[in-house]
């Protein structure tokens, strides 16, 4: 493709009010922008000024969008930690000290645990019979799991007398991951068997804490948070072993971990735009898109089953968090490129 045929092309095709969204301008530019590497220096310069001054112009307004979104809870309580069940007909969730479920379309909600105690950190088994979760029912922290139609008894699965948390199960139902500082000198990621421990693996060993672990769609790597680096960053692990990778290297905090079903992305939470946000790296590494920009706190983001959806706690709607949904399509995980795009023109 010729400069000036691929200038003609942009312009052309960001007139079409279809490629003027949030989407779909970043994928256009960066096919407009490899194009344009094919030609002479002078041409390359000429469509790069357009390019940037094109993006100036029209995607100035857009920076503060976000994806459509909905609000799923609306009670007084602080309700935080969503986990989609596997089908993706339910959300499991901490509301105050309690786990609760509810429809992935929203309230009714059905508590699931009771007492004087803490429980909340909900996952679910891989076939959707089962809840664990993180409590202090018998005195500190621990992994227990429970039956997720709420029906009675829980049972402890981790019996340290340290604390044990942020528990994901599986994908084979066989095994459940959670963070321990069963080891003196802090936090590390562990593994149990689902039925509970003993034995118990170490999986990480990383100098400084580790925790808040995900298993990947295939269960062959954990993505974690670490302060390895000084500040918390996303970092990924193979299960059975070898060196962790440094996926994020903001010097400000991300944490909150989750997959993408395809297994090419993590999504997470980061303090990088001066607010607490959710954004999605690709799980290899690579460059970071945001997808909140409320001035209000987004955390704990879990990605449906599907791929398509993002639900999150925010307390943007309210003094407390609630939980809420925001639609992430195919189109968007395209888009991702435009976090490159945006970087080059600076």
């Amino acid at each position: 493709m010729e400069a000036p045929r691929a200038v003609d092309d942009f312009i052309g095709q960001c007139a079409r009010p279809d490629d003027i969204s949030w989407f779909g301008l970043g994928i256009l530019t960066t096919r407009v922008w490899r194009d344009t590497l094919r030609t002479s220096e002078a041409a390359m310069h000429i469509s790069h000024c357009i390019c940037s001054t094109a993006l100036i112009l029209l995607l100035g307004s857009r920076a503060s969008a976000e994806p459509p979104m909905v609000r799923l809870t609306t009670d007084p309580s602080d309700e935080r930690e969503p986990a989609w069940s596997p089908d993706g007909s339910q959300i499991a969730f901490n509301r105050g000290t309690d786990v609760w479920v509810m429809p992935s379309s929203g309230e009714p909600a059905t508590r699931l645990t009771t007492g004087f105690f803490t429980s909340h950190e909900p996952t679910w088994s891989s076939d959707g019979t089962q809840i664990a979760f993180t409590s202090t029912r018998d005195g500190g922290f621990d992994v227990w799991s429970m039956p997720s139609s709420g029906e009675p008894p829980a049972t402890r699965l981790t019996v340290s007398e340290t604390d044990d948390w942020a528990p994901d199960w599986s994908p084979d139902n066989g095994s459940i991951v959670f963070a321990s500082n069963r080891i003196q000198g802090g936090y590390d990621i562990w593994m149990i068997p689902a039925s509970g421990e003993p034995p118990a693996a170490r999986l990480t060993d990383l100098l400084a804490d580790d925790g808040e672990p995900a298993l990947s769609p295939d269960g062959a790597s954990i993505a974690f948070f670490s302060r390895e680096a000084g500040n918390a960053d996303i970092w990924v692990q193979s299960v059975s072993g070898g060196p962790a990778t440094q996926i994020t290297t903001h010097p400000t905090d991300d944490y909150d971990p989750d997959w993408s079903t395809d297994g090419k992305w993590i999504v997470f939470t980061s303090l990088r735009s001066g607010n607490t946000d959710i954004w999605i790296v690709p799980s290899q590494g690579g460059s970071e898109i945001q997808l909140t920009t409320s001035p209000y706190s987004d955390i704990e983001p879990a990605w449906s089953p599907d791929g398509l959806q993002i639900a999150f706690s925010s307390g943007r709607a309210a003094q407390v968090n609630d939980i809420w949904v925001m639609n992430f399509p195919p189109t968007a995980i395209e888009a991702a490129t435009w976090g490159a795009v945006k970087a080059m023109f600076r």
